[in-house]
């Protein structure tokens, strides 16, 4: 990924695609991340919010 990120078809994304992709793939990572710490500790759902803010 020396180029930056890659569309399925091998073609590299513009600049400003990338870095929506990046944005989407990390909220998606938040979300995963705090669905598991949920599942972990029913207390952690009440005190923390989907977007991370406390």
């Amino acid at each position: 990924m020396a180029k930056g990120l890659r569309y399925e078809t091998g073609r590299d994304m513009p600049p400003g695609m990338a870095e929506k992709v990046a944005i989407q793939r990390v909220r998606q990572l938040e979300v995963e991340a705090l669905a598991q710490r949920s599942e972990q500790s029913p207390a952690a759902e009440s005190k923390v919010s989907v977007d991370g803010s406390e």
